[in-house]
Formats: structure tokens, sequence, C-alpha cells
């Protein structure tokens, strides 16, 4: 987790002024991350992967920054689709994180494939409300 915070903190220092997106773009990175992470730990205790090796880094995190606005992906190994879970729901252990990401993206989405799935979230920048045509465009694949 401390690689991906550094990496963001790097990338948003050159792009993002305000110190409350680059937060939480931070944010967003903790919670995609968390979750590739989980998923990655989830296959091998189901038995369906091996161990991971340290230097084989399972998850991967790219990070675009704009003026109008930055681009969080997380690629994870599992291609399953995600556990829905209650964000209302106060007994529960875990699952928020991806309700905390709605909440701080104008824009998230999943594109599943046979060797995971990558979750996007778009965060427009300050003052910035985000046309259909570039909420559109931005899930084209590239």
């Amino acid at each position: 987790m401390a690689i991906a915070r550094r990496f963001t903190a790097d990338v948003v220092s050159d792009g993002i002024r305000s110190p409350e997106h680059a937060y939480n773009v931070a944010v967003v990175v903790s919670e995609l991350v968390t979750n590739g992470l989980r998923a990655a730990a989830d296959l091998v205790a189901e038995g369906l992967a091996d161990q991971w090796r340290h230097h084989d880094r399972p998850v991967r995190l790219g990070v675009e920054v704009t003026r109008r606005w930055t681009q969080v992906s997380v690629v994870d190994p599992d291609p399953r689709p995600l556990r829905p879970v209650d964000p209302d729901n106060s007994l529960a252990e875990g699952g928020r994180g991806l309700h905390i990401v709605d909440v701080l993206s104008a824009s998230c989405w999943v594109v599943y494939g046979r060797e995971g799935k990558t979750i996007h979230a778009v965060l427009a920048a300050p003052g910035v409300e985000l046309t259909p045509a570039e909420r559109a465009a931005l899930q084209r694949p590239r």
C-alpha cells in the first residue's frame, strides 16, 4: 500500500493544485488498491491461485491527471464480479470502500476479463462538471 501512496503522491504533485482534490484521489487509490489486494488474497485463500511473491505485484495501479479530471485504474487478478455490500449496514465488517469511491467520483465502472478486473474511477477537478461526452469518452477502451 505504501508503494501505491507514494506513486500517487508523485503523480498528483505535478498536476493537482487543490489539496482537497489530491486528498480525495489518495482516498480513492487507497480504497481500490486495498480491494484489489484483498481480491488477490482471496484467490490464494480459496485455492484458486498460488501464493503471490512480493515481486509478482498482483495489483496494478494507474493514475492519469488532466486539468479537468483525474482517473484512477486498479487491476486485480480476480475476474469474479464485485460482491455488493450494503453501506448502511453498521454491522458489516467491510464493504464501505466502494461506496466511498462512488461518493468521491464523478464516474466509476468495472471492466471484467478472463485474467481479472479493472476498476476505474474518475474524479472531476474542483469546479468542473464533466460533460456526458467526456464521461462516455473516458469509459471507451483505449
